[in-house]
């Protein structure tokens, strides 16, 4: 009777400890949605200022590498982005800074400044 109970007991250890290992997993920051006016742009400090319609202030955003631009759905190099766009964001809060994840704007709003 002792061994059928210590192996079930032990079963319910290693299932605990497994289930707790995949509670523990990080996940990524959630993404969150943007829009607004360039204010201006920093290409050697990849930073951006957002001016949003409802907002009381601008928002700084940063870039990576691995930021996508998007110019009519086409891919762009942020060099092409100058300040008076309007654009849609994407972006997550890493470590306190807002990091892009993409940059959209669209071909007509583009030619118009």
């Amino acid at each position: 009777m002792k061994l059928p109970a210590l192996i079930l007991t032990r079963f319910l250890i290693l299932l605990g400890v497994t289930l707790a290992a995949f509670e523990t997993q990080a996940r990524p920051p959630v993404q969150h949605p943007a829009q607004g006016v360039v204010q201006s742009i920093e290409l050697t400090n990849h930073t951006l200022v957002l001016t949003e319609p409802k907002a009381a202030t601008n928002r700084i955003f940063i870039w990576k590498d691995s930021t996508r631009f998007l110019v009519g759905g086409q891919k762009t190099s942020p060099n092409s982005l100058r300040a008076g766009q309007p654009i849609k964001v994407y972006y997550r809060r890493e470590s306190g800074k807002l990091v892009l994840r993409e940059v959209r704007w669209s071909e007509a709003n583009r030619n118009q400044k």
